[in-house]
């Protein structure tokens, strides 16, 4: 038999100690909008489940404490929005806090049956449940392996509750007050713990994360450091040699006479060009493939599944970016042009510096041509 009272008491210093990491989270992070709305969702659902041990049945919960439990859900759902960086209604919020509440006072009204309220509180709280799933599914960022905790608790909430629904509407199930109040708070605190503490998890996942893009990027144009660039052209590289990928390329970019821009213009001049070149880049590759600014003047541009013609062509459209549309410099409209050196990956490189160093003698050649053109290396045999 789960005993009521030390439930009650394990669950209300489960939620004091999460409290208190959220409030130590919020003092560093006194900006984090997310940490006050799961704060609120926090004590919602705390004294909620404080108001609702003195109840002699389950299914009579006041408005209030039912009120109390949807805020929860609703708070944390809209907490998750906000991590993510996503918009938040305050209209739909309290509508979805005070609509379950509503519908069930109406339900008694007319006379409704226990057995046709219950069922509607369970089913308005597992669709609440949802919409935190559905927030974590839709969430583009695949890397933050933590939410995945979070929406599996809240996936058990809305398993739980949809079958609980079904399981009274269908064949009229119920259990006394005692055992379904030790049950309840059994489950909340499981859950609670694991909702909870993912959010922590989260939190400092997303901080790691954001200290590896820090490192990883340059701070004058934005695009990924050299870094970057060892970190992309490894993982692909092993790919390549296991099977994982069939081929890949990469193009290194010099800006041709950069010096001169530099001694005739200023290093702020120098620095727009570097900028204004790097939006180009970025927004003319494939969504798949990176651009790195390599160093100094020199970019490398990633081209995972691209040898032959495709390479050279987006070679091509890089260069004719550039070229064809004059730089603004003050009052001085600046023509700048870059010289490309393409490699592929050939089977048997060893590492990505292979790779790398017949990219390089290929811009070298580009240099000795003219500038402003590209040069491929074609594959052969090692």
């Amino acid at each position: 038999m789960l005993d009521l009272h030390t439930l009650y008491f394990s669950s209300s210093i489960s939620r004091i100690a999460i409290l208190s990491i959220f409030g130590v989270l919020l003092f560093s992070k006194p900006r984090a909008t997310y940490l006050r709305y799961w704060i609120v969702a926090l004590l919602s659902s705390g004294v909620g489940s404080m108001l609702s041990i003195s109840q002699a049945e389950l299914s009579a919960l006041p408005p209030l404490i039912l009120m109390l439990f949807m805020a929860s859900l609703v708070f944390s759902w809209i907490g998750l929005r906000a991590f993510y960086g996503r918009s938040v209604n305050f209209l739909t919020l309290l509508f979805l806090i005070v609509l379950p509440s509503a519908l069930c006072i109406l339900a008694k009204q007319i006379g409704l049956p226990t057995r046709a309220i219950i069922p509607l509180m369970h089913l308005s709280a597992a669709f609440l449940a949802a919409l935190v799933v559905y927030e974590i599914i839709n969430f583009p960022d695949r890397r933050l392996y933590s939410q995945y905790i979070v929406g599996l608790a809240f996936a058990g909430y809305v398993l739980i509750l949809v079958l609980s629904a079904s399981l009274i509407i269908v064949a009229g199930v119920g259990v006394n007050a005692h055992t379904a109040a030790a049950m309840s708070l059994a489950f909340d605190q499981v859950g609670s713990v694991l909702v909870y503490f993912g959010y922590i998890a989260m939190i400092g996942e997303r901080s790691s994360l954001d200290l590896q893009h820090q490192a990883e990027t340059d701070s004058l144009t934005g695009l990924g450091n050299r870094r970057a660039g060892h970190r992309i052209l490894s993982r692909l590289h092993t790919r390549a040699s296991t099977g994982g990928v069939k081929c890949y390329s990469v193009l290194i970019a010099d800006v041709d006479h950069f010096k001169r821009i530099n001694d005739a213009l200023g290093h702020e001049a120098g620095d727009t060009v570097l900028t204004s070149i790097a939006g180009r880049l970025a927004s003319t590759v494939r969504k798949h493939d990176s651009a790195i600014r390599w160093g100094g003047e020199e970019f490398l541009i990633v081209l995972p599944e691209a040898v032959g013609d495709e390479a050279e062509g987006l070679a091509e459209r890089l260069r004719k970016r550039v070229a064809e549309e004059p730089f603004s410099i003050g009052d001085q409209q600046l023509v700048v042009t870059l010289s490309i050196g393409i490699a592929p990956y050939r089977t048997g490189d060893v590492t990505f510096e292979s790779t790398l160093q017949r990219a390089d003698h290929a811009l070298y050649r580009s240099k000795q041509g003219g500038r402003n053109r590209s040069t491929y290396s074609p594959i052969e045999p090692v």
